[in-house]
């Protein structure tokens, strides 16, 4: 039931969004699965007013764990495409510029416009004992 209730409300955010722009972003994602197994996603069309999370459940093609919180307005991606989070391994969400590289994203996938341009990364892989990751795209 919660599962689709959240979809009719991504549909919803879909359709609401769909006729913003006739013209489509670009950007560039990164799926690594921290097995070796990376799906970049070059040059992918982003309708202007996207959010991480949207364009994450369109690449995935819905295959995505991400339960609702509420109380901040936010999505918790725990799994993706069958891969899904566990007591060491993890999702993390990264954005690249060419000043700092790589740098974990400021804000959850729900808040994280995709923009034209953007290079976006998802990576799995353990964590420090600081809770950061052990990795980098």
């Amino acid at each position: 039931q919660q599962a689709s209730s959240e979809l009719s409300q991504l549909w919803s955010r879909y359709l609401s969004l769909k006729p913003a722009s006739s013209s489509l972003y670009a950007a560039d994602i990164l799926i690594d699965f921290g097995n070796g197994t990376r799906h970049w996603y070059n040059n992918t069309h982003v309708q202007p007013g996207w959010d991480m999370y949207t364009e994450t459940v369109v690449l995935s093609h819905g295959d995505l764990q991400a339960p609702w919180y509420p109380q901040y307005h936010e999505h918790f991606v725990s799994g993706i495409d069958g891969v899904s989070n566990s007591k060491t391994m993890f999702w993390y969400l990264w954005t690249y510029n060419s000043t700092a590289l790589w740098q974990p994203a400021s804000a959850g996938a729900d808040l994280l416009p995709v923009y034209n341009g953007s290079v976006i990364a998802w990576t799995f892989c353990g964590e420090t004992a600081s809770f950061g990751p052990t990795c980098t795209p």
